[in-house]
């Protein structure tokens, strides 16, 4: 996860050349990479447990619990484990605070 974190921060602060890794990447044309993600792709690649994003993924497990994908429903809330994403983050701004000292 902290790996994760690194390469998304390095994104955001390398917009050009993140968008042509992930052109590469996708097998798409670099600019194309907004239209078929996001315009704003670099800047959205941090794992994130945000409330609406937990949202998102209860919207999708309603879902494959309604279609019959899976067999029994159970609680976002207990399928969610923050400690390890602010665990991770903690570590990266360590060393970011490191690094810049």
């Amino acid at each position: 996860v902290a790996q994760n974190i690194r390469t998304a921060r390095w994104a955001k602060a390398n917009p050009a050349e993140a968008t042509r890794y992930i052109a590469r990447d996708s097998g798409s044309a670099e600019e194309l990479v907004p239209f078929k993600y996001s315009p704003n792709v670099v800047n959205a690649l941090e794992p994130s447990l945000d409330e609406n994003l937990i949202g998102y993924l209860e919207d999708q497990k309603n879902f494959l619990v309604r279609e019959g994908f899976l067999r029994n429903d159970f609680a976002i809330a207990d399928f969610v484990a923050h400690g390890p994403v602010r665990a991770a983050r903690a570590l990266v701004d360590l060393e970011e605070r490191s690094v810049a000292a």
